[in-house]
């Protein structure tokens, strides 16, 4: 069967849509599009999720997180910031950085193996810029347990210190 043409009075077929971008939840919308979405307040789950999606973004994508962007210690700290290229960015960065030290001292404190692996995997993946498989090599683990283990565990705690440190005002002083 072959493909019949739109005439001149008929609207064009329509088009497949774009794959969602790896940041699409937590980036800037337009009206049309905030519309299509639920009304109201995140969830804190919401907020979780883009902390884990931007974990390791550029500056570039960070001033896009508009979602974390709006956070009050965010704003205040990006008001300090605002001679800066990126004051959203650098202030969203700040407190990732802020979350990630505390939870990796925090758990380099701990007697336990867990909490041990969980700092090493900190400092390889998120402060050294290394992949996953990387840090299985270096804690001698399977790449598929630290994926699905030791990262998660890790992500839950840094998303829950940055949103600590992100709806407290004076987190930025």
């Amino acid at each position: 069967m072959s493909a019949r043409k739109p005439g001149a009075n008929e609207p064009p077929p329509p088009r497949d849509a774009e794959p969602p971008a790896r940041l699409s939840a937590v980036k800037r919308r337009t009206t049309s599009d905030a519309r299509k979405g639920r009304r109201g307040r995140r969830s804190h789950d919401d907020y979780a999720k883009a902390v884990g999606t931007v974990l390791r973004a550029d500056l570039f994508e960070l001033e896009d997180c508009a979602l974390l962007g709006q956070l009050p210690g965010v704003r205040t700290l990006a008001q300090r910031l605002q001679r800066g290229v990126f004051p959203t960015g650098l202030a969203i960065r700040t407190l990732l950085d802020r979350a990630v030290g505390e939870v990796e001292l925090l758990a380099l404190n701990q007697r336990d193996p867990a909490s041990q692996r969980l700092a090493a995997f900190l400092h390889i993946w998120y402060k050294e810029h290394e992949t996953v498989v990387t840090a299985a090599e270096v804690l001698d683990l399977s790449r598929s347990y630290v994926a699905h283990s030791v990262k998660p565990r890790a992500l839950e705690l840094v998303a829950k210190r940055f949103l600590e440190l992100a709806w407290r005002v004076e987190a930025s002083a």
